[in-house]
């Protein structure tokens, strides 16, 4: 039997944020922890990453800012607020408030054994399991989470826009797998 409470290992978060202005690619480029080069992507974005950053920023010139890599959403809200803060002190963006929102957190469980999923994908409504096409069973969980569950015992969760979503993505998928017979 797989415990539910088995907790999900957070591997990324992505949130984004508008400044609400129009950058200064320019002075953006100019920015020793920006990366920007108007041949790529027709010069419509840079991306910034600092040593304390477990990932980076997108920056649109329009002011759109998406944070990727970090592994909470603390991490992921401070690289946005410290995007912002590279911004203004580099005058590429003037002062401004941001407000950061979670667009999906994607985490990992381990059952710590294999997973039948050739036997029990037939035993749960709206899985898909073509092992021809993917090693994986595919299946649609609460609110807007997704699960790739593998035979190895290995899962991925994506799609979870709070912690709190995660966790109970997360638990459900494990007592619909133990109620397949996993």
């Amino acid at each position: 039997m797989l415990d539910p409470r088995t907790r999900p290992r957070v591997v990324n978060v992505v949130s984004t944020s508008d400044l609400v202005q129009r950058v200064s690619a320019k002075k953006m480029a100019a920015m020793p922890c920006c990366m920007y080069d108007e041949a790529v992507y027709g010069g419509r974005c840079g991306y910034i990453k600092t040593p304390g950053m477990q990932g980076r920023v997108t920056v649109f010139i329009s002011g759109k800012m998406i944070s990727v890599g970090a592994r909470s959403v603390r991490a992921s809200f401070g690289q946005l607020h410290e995007a912002r803060l590279h911004l203004v002190r580099n005058g590429a963006a003037g002062d401004c408030k941001i407000r950061p929102v979670v667009r999906n957190i994607v985490a990992t469980v381990d059952a710590g054994r294999n997973v039948p999923i050739d036997r029990i994908s037939s035993r749960m409504p709206g899985a898909v399991y073509d092992p021809g096409s993917f090693p994986g069973m595919i299946l649609k969980g609460l609110d807007s989470c997704s699960f790739l569950v593998f035979a190895s015992g290995k899962m991925v969760i994506a799609g979870a826009k709070s912690p709190d979503e995660l966790r109970r993505s997360s638990f459900d998928l494990l007592t619909r797998l133990n109620n397949a017979g996993a």
